[in-house]
């Protein structure tokens, strides 16, 4: 089954037809797990050189040093899509989204891979437990905490296992439809923001889910997080959700927001006050659900958005 908008995409990505296609997964796999290396070799270094002392002292924040470099890196070069349009456009308006898009090749696997590490306990890696009980704290699940101390529950363990598993597959299951849905109505080329480049190109969107939500893709993403924190549901998994969040939030706002204010002007701000960024608000529950199994129509007059 062909993916709605892939020929229009690949007609802007001259430099990358034929075999040389292959260069744009091998640049999201490499920017992925260099991120996620950084942050887990962060993890892990004080127990690498335990005779260390500063590091000993420093295991409990070095998770956040390698989340918060990840996260900003990552957001930085997505931010350079919008930044560096006119000067690309100036420069040769057929390549023009081509290089723009390379800094979302590397930006976004960056700011993705936080996700993974999010599901991975500090621990992972090495036999060898943190140095620091600190560490040791901020790591376990939350629920393990409460429940050891409930007495009457038996086999606590796999209460919490059991808790922590269907949570996180909630959300990460209605994340997952939730972006599915996002590509198949409105196509990956409007998901790669092919048309920030190309307005004259593109159709303003026409859907009920604008009446729900001003991101759905960017709330599907957000879901999926949720879903990696409450599989974990530990101290450090809420707060890297958190720097995820804050980053996000700064890019709707500062960046993507911003740009259609300019666009569209004084609608867009009421739009805004109208329909909430990425929280489906309950009135419009029946109409998410709706979207996500398909039912929604074309019908709401929505915005160039992710």
């Amino acid at each position: 089954m062909p993916i709605k908008g892939a020929d229009k995409l690949l007609e802007k990505l001259p430099g990358y037809t034929g075999s040389r296609f292959v260069l744009i997964p091998l640049i999201v796999f490499l920017s992925f797990f260099s991120g996620l290396f950084l942050m887990v070799f962060l993890d892990v270094l004080p127990r690498m050189l335990p005779g260390v002392d500063i590091l000993r002292v420093l295991e409990p924040i070095l998770p956040f040093v390698g989340t918060i470099l990840c996260g900003i890196t990552g957001f930085l070069l997505i931010y350079n899509v919008w930044h560096k349009r006119e000067k690309f456009i100036k420069e040769s308006k057929e390549t023009a989204y081509q290089r723009g898009l390379k800094y979302g090749l590397v930006g976004i696997p960056l700011v993705a891979s936080i996700m993974i590490h999010t599901l991975l306990p500090i621990e992972t890696f090495l036999s060898v437990s943190p140095v620091n009980g600190l560490t040791i704290t901020l790591s376990t699940p939350l629920t393990a905490l409460f429940l050891n101390r409930t007495a009457f529950l038996v086999n606590w363990p796999t209460i919490d296992l059991v808790l922590r598993t269907v949570c996180g597959a909630t959300f990460a299951l209605l994340g997952f439809l939730t972006v599915f849905r996002a590509i198949q109505s409105f196509g990956v080329d409007y998901m790669a923001v092919l048309y920030l480049y190309y307005p004259e190109e593109s159709e303003l969107q026409e859907h009920e889910i604008y009446s729900v939500l001003r991101h759905p893709t960017y709330s599907g993403v957000v879901l999926i997080f949720l879903g990696a924190v409450f599989a974990r549901f530990s101290v450090y998994s809420i707060l890297f959700f958190i720097i995820f969040l804050v980053g996000l939030l700064c890019h709707i706002r500062l960046v993507e927001e911003r740009e259609l204010i300019e666009r569209f002007g004084e609608s867009y701000r009421e739009y805004q006050k109208r329909v909430p960024a990425l929280i489906v608000r309950p009135s419009k529950i029946v109409v998410y659900l709706k979207f996500l199994v398909g039912f929604t129509e074309m019908t709401e007059k929505g915005n160039k958005s992710l």
